[in-house]
């Protein structure tokens, strides 16, 4: 896993990156 490569994105709004390099992240998003 590369979570450190992965960015999101809420509303528009950069929230960053979701890990670090090589870490392994599950993350569950609601459409609420």
């Amino acid at each position: 896993g590369n979570a450190g490569g992965v960015d999101i994105s809420v509303n528009g709004e950069d929230v960053g990156s979701i890990g670090a390099d090589r870490e392994v992240v599950n993350l569950t998003y609601n459409a609420n």
